[in-house]
């Protein structure tokens, strides 16, 4: 007795027909993969890389590290399911971090220069609307400067666990250890850009003093009580430096520094608009 042998093209095709039968018999939609698309502008003395996800005629939502750090920073946020259907994300690597990074290219410590750059990556969005701007720690201050450079731009900035007043920066013994010669044989290149922004954001801060009247955007800002990296002379440097009638302050008692990874419901729900508002 011969052995019947099916076509693999047309198991395929069979299987694939059942599959499709079953899911519109039952009305179950299999999930949808958002791909990941990596972009890169290109300088000559610099280069920016960021990913964006979702769809591009979706509303903007931009997404700025601290130091050191990399696009994947706020991992929790970019995974969520409500935020990736209702905005086009964009996420970068900061200049001088990850794939920014040109070969023997000095650290860009420039806060302005850093928001010009940053700002380009909003042209791969396609729907015409402002964007939403999010900052953390050593980003908060390049995020707000775009929205002082660009606010034709910008819908709204956030700012979290922010290091903007030049007065409160704070000094570790181990950034101190990173400046020697000999450390720095043995740190990763994000952590040398770190630790070289890091003694030149205090006069970088200053540089920007006159802008924060400029921000005319709203704004909020987001402080946590554990922070041991930020100190909470920052929160307050906010809320004297903003214009008070379009911005909000939220204070968390037990958050640290990653509040954005702690506390990520307070940020969606700032972010999706969904919180009580607070006089």
């Amino acid at each position: 007795m011969k052995k019947r042998v099916t076509s693999p093209i047309l198991w395929t095709f069979a299987l694939s027909f059942f599959v499709f039968s079953c899911q519109k018999n039952s009305q179950i939609r299999p999930k949808a993969i958002i791909p990941e698309i990596t972009h890169f502008v290109e300088h000559t003395d610099t280069r920016l890389h960021f990913v964006s996800l979702g769809d591009p005629y979706a509303p903007p939502i931009l997404f700025i590290h601290g130091a050191p750090g990399n696009w994947k920073a706020y991992n929790t946020l970019l995974q969520d399911s409500v935020l990736r259907s209702r905005f086009h994300i964009i996420s970068v690597d900061r200049l001088g971090y990850g794939k920014s990074r040109k070969r023997k290219q000095k650290v860009v410590t420039s806060i302005v220069q850093q928001a010009d750059a940053i700002a380009e990556a909003l042209h791969v969005n396609l729907s015409g609307e402002k964007a939403l701007i999010i900052g953390r720690s050593y980003g908060a201050a390049i995020a707000a400067e775009i929205g002082i450079r660009y606010a034709e731009k910008t819908k709204k900035i956030f700012m979290i666990s922010p290091v903007i007043d030049p007065d409160k920066e704070k000094y570790f013994w181990f950034a101190y250890a990173a400046k020697h010669w000999f450390v720095r044989q043995f740190l990763s290149l994000d952590l040398i850009a770190a630790t070289d922004e890091k003694f030149a954001h205090e006069r970088e801060l200053r540089k920007i003093q006159e802008d924060w009247h400029n921000l005319r955007v709203p704004t909020t800002v987001f402080m946590g009580g554990r922070d041991w990296i930020a100190d909470l002379g920052n929160f307050h440097f906010a809320k004297k430096k903003l214009k008070k009638e379009n911005s909000k302050f939220i204070y968390i008692p037990d958050a640290g520094h990653m509040i954005a990874e702690t506390h990520p419901q307070i940020v969606l729900s700032e972010i999706l608009d969904t919180s009580p508002i607070t006089p």
